[in-house]
């Protein structure tokens, strides 16, 4: 890395209905490192709680909890802010939360005291959803963070981020993943193969409850833990093993041991999916060709392109970004108006002998000349089925000022 580069931050925030996790990465850190609470720095998961007292204060995290019982009758106490914010965008806790996650940043001072350096942001979330990425994409627009420098991911991704990190022997063959929660075990198993000359790693995963009397039964969770291993690794070869939560650091673990077996390196820790966001911002930003490539039903397997004449020649712009997440995918051109009103969409750039997959008709255009207008194209996927294209009226300088009509289409991928 050269420049500015040296000095990139990568921020990396784990957010689930409750609480949020943040980390930080740069490239003279061995790895990334979690903010811990100023009350107590054992503790680096914040709750998503706010407090609104009568009198306008506000309260936020652990403040928040810890106020709270002085203030009965005298404020508002909301938790599960993420939850909220997801169900109602228009309730009051959407911005509560994005109050919160901007008090979380301001932990970056610790790594970069320079505010005019932008850093990378990436939200690793449990699933991704249309939901999801709106609410994420308003969170973006308030933090004034340029797209290129933000990211979205689910849990299955982060983990692929993490271990694509590691030593090659880790995730030679496959690697399973185990976070223990008060009430489910989610389990995880990255397998890799190839295609052609690709690398392919896809993440498959399960999430498992059990009674609440068996976390706090350390023989019963011993049993519970190992069984669920043991279906796991079943018929597949693993060289590597991930244990994830505060309940794994006991003794307990003698059945889940023995279930795991010998030959692969074990693991156990927290906030794998915090750092594996970080990671993964860095990989994206500085490894030009990774060693395996990610594959889930969130990526774009179409092509779209957009046939356009360059001084007789034709040519096919990309609308969408291979292999990348629908929601990371976002495209924009400027061209100068030829004289046609239609634009084909194709699906592929080197045939030409195949009809078009779609024509996109401009209905009420402004009068103009030929090359007297710049149209503004904008191809953004709602999904991974969807793609939307928005074509704008530049206009041309000071002599043709835009008629600000945009033609608003829609086409499957």
């Amino acid at each position: 890395m050269e420049g500015n580069m040296d000095r990139q931050l990568y921020i990396g925030i784990d957010l689930n209905a409750a609480r949020a996790v943040i980390s930080f990465y740069r490239s003279d850190l061995s790895e990334p490192k979690e903010a811990a609470s100023v009350a107590d720095s054992s503790r680096q998961e914040f709750p998503l709680a706010v407090l609104r007292m009568n009198n306008g204060k506000y309260y936020y995290g652990e403040e928040a909890l810890h106020f709270r019982p002085e203030t009965e009758g005298e404020a508002t106490f909301r938790d599960n802010l993420f939850a909220i914010a997801l169900l109602d965008p228009q309730a009051p806790e959407k911005e509560d939360l994005f109050r919160l996650i901007r008090r979380l940043l301001y932990f970056r001072k610790h790594y970069e005291k320079d505010r005019t350096i932008p850093y990378d942001l990436t939200i690793t979330v449990p699933a991704v959803s249309v939901e999801v990425v709106s609410l994420m994409e308003e969170l973006r627009q308030d933090l004034e963070i340029k797209r290129e420098h933000f990211r979205i991911t689910d849990y299955r991704e982060s983990f692929f981020d993490y271990i694509s990190m590691q030593d090659r022997s880790i995730w030679k063959q496959d690697t399973c993943l185990f976070v223990l929660a008060k009430d489910d075990l989610t389990t995880m198993r990255a397998h890799r193969s190839v295609s052609g000359a690709d690398r392919i790693m896809e993440v498959e995963q399960a999430r498992i409850p059990f009674a609440p009397d068996v976390y706090d039964d350390d023989k019963a969770l011993d049993q519970f833990v190992a069984e669920q291993i043991k279906s796991a690794l079943k018929g597949n070869t693993v060289s590597g093993v991930y244990l994830i939560g505060e309940r794994f650091e006991g003794d307990w673990r003698h059945a889940v041991m023995e279930a795991i077996g010998t030959n692969k390196r074990i693991f156990i820790g927290n906030h794998i999916f915090s750092r594996g966001a970080c990671y993964g911002a860095c990989r994206m930003r500085t490894v030009a060709r990774p060693q395996v490539r990610y594959e889930c039903e969130y990526r774009i397997r179409s092509k779209r392109f957009l046939r356009v004449l360059d001084h007789q020649k034709t040519n096919y712009i990309p609308l969408v970004i291979p292999h990348a997440n629908w929601f990371e995918s976002f495209v924009s051109y400027r061209l100068l108006y030829n004289g046609t009103q239609h634009f084909e969409i194709w699906d592929d750039e080197s045939n030409n002998t195949q009809e078009p997959c779609d024509i996109l008709d401009l209905s009420d255009f402004p009068k103009r000349p030929e090359k007297g207008m710049y149209l503004d194209v904008t191809a953004y996927p709602m999904s991974e089925k969807r793609l939307c294209i928005e074509i704008s009226d530049g206009g041309f300088g000071a002599f043709y000022e835009s008629s600000m009509k945009t033609w608003h289409f829609e086409i499957d991928l």
